[in-house]
C-alpha cells in the first residue's frame, strides 16, 4: 500500500526560479492537434510555474468544450491537471513508504477528481490507450490519505499500471511511474532499487525533455550509497531543466553532506516566485 502511496510521492518534485516560456522555445500558437497539445505541456511543464500549467489548462478546457466528442482532448487536459497537481507539492520532500497528503488541499482535490472523470469519460469514447491508463495510476495515489484508503485503491492502481503496460510495454512515462514505486515502496512491499534504476534510466533516454526519470535515479543511487553518482545525475537533471530547484536543492545537500537530501522538504517558494 505504501509503495502505491509513493507513485505519488515519486511523482513529486521539480520547483521556481523558473525563465519565462519564451525562453523555452514554447510557441504561443500552434497546431491543436491532441499529440502536439501533450507536447506543448511537456515544454510548458518545464518553466516550473504553476501559472503557465494553469494557462495551458484554460486553453485546453475551450478544446474539450468544442471538441466534445475527442477523447483525446480530454486525455491532454487530464494529463495538464495531474502535472499542475504535481507541480503544486513540488516542495515536498520525497520519502519511501510515506503517506503523500493526508489532508491534501481543496485545490488538488478538485484537481484529481475533474482529471480522473474525464480519463473515464475519454475511455468510454473509446480512448484504450497506455496514456488513459498511466494518468489513472498516477492520479489515483493522491486520493490515498490513510492506509485504509491505500489498501482499497491498491489494486486499482496496479491493474491500471498493468494495462498501460500491455497496451505499450515501452510506454516511458507508464516506465517512470514502476521506477517511482519500485523506489518509493518500503522494502517489505516491493522496494527495489537496482529495478528502479532500470526503469528510470530507460525513462530517462527516451523522455529528454524530462528531469524527473534522472532525480528519481539519483535518489536510488544515493541509498545505494553511490553518492558520486547520484550527484552526476542530478548535473544532468539540472542541465535538462535549470528551473528545477528540488534538484538543485538535493545537489547542493549532498555536496554539503546532509542528512535525508531527498526526503527533507525543500524551502517553501513564495507567490512572488510563481506560486
Amino acid at each position: 500500500m505504501a509503495g502505491a502511496i509513493s507513485v505519488a510521492a515519486a511523482y513529486l518534485l521539480i520547483s521556481y526560479l523558473a525563465p519565462s516560456i519564451a525562453s523555452l522555445g514554447v510557441p504561443k500558437t500552434g497546431s491543436y492537434a491532441p499529440e502536439a497539445r501533450a507536447a506543448l505541456l511537456d515544454r510548458t511543464r518545464q518553466s516550473c510555474q504553476v501559472a503557465h500549467v494553469s494557462n495551458f489548462i484554460e486553453e485546453q478546457r475551450q478544446l474539450v468544450d468544442s471538441h466534445p466528442q475527442n477523447p483525446a482532448q480530454k486525455r491532454v487536459l487530464a494529463y495538464a491537471l495531474l502535472e499542475r497537481v504535481t507541480m503544486r507539492g513540488l516542495w515536498k520532500g520525497m520519502k519511501p513508504g510515506a503517506l503523500l497528503y493526508t489532508n491534501p488541499p481543496e485545490d488538488i482535490v478538485r484537481d484529481v477528481e475533474e482529471a480522473l472523470e474525464l480519463v473515464r469519460a475519454a475511455r468510454t469514447m473509446g480512448d484504450e490507450t497506455s496514456e488513459n491508463y498511466r494518468l489513472e495510476s498516477s492520479l489515483l495515489p493522491f486520493k490515498a490519505t490513510n492506509w485504509g484508503a491505500a489498501l482499497l485503491l491498491l489494486r486499482t492502481m496496479t491493474n491500471a499500471l498493468k494495462k498501460a503496460m500491455e497496451l505499450d510495454p515501452s510506454n516511458p512515462k507508464a516506465q517512470l511511474v514502476i521506477g517511482g514505486r519500485k523506489l518509493y515502496s518500503p522494502s517489505y512491499l516491493g522496494q527495489d532499487l537496482e529495478k528502479a534504476i532500470e526503469h528510470l534510466e530507460f525513462a530517462g533516454k527516451a523522455l529528454p525533455l524530462d528531469e524527473r526519470p534522472l532525480i528519481f535515479a539519483s535518489h536510488a543511487y544515493y541509498l545505494l550509497g553511490r553518492r558520486d553518482k547520484a550527484i552526476e545525475l542530478l548535473e544532468k537533471a539540472i542541465a535538462r531543466t535549470p528551473s528545477n530547484y528540488y534538484a538543485t536543492t538535493a545537489r547542493e545537500r549532498i555536496r554539503a553532506g546532509e542528512d535525508k537530501p531527498f526526503e527533507r522538504d525543500m524551502p517553501r517558494p513564495t507567490k512572488e516566485q510563481g506560486r
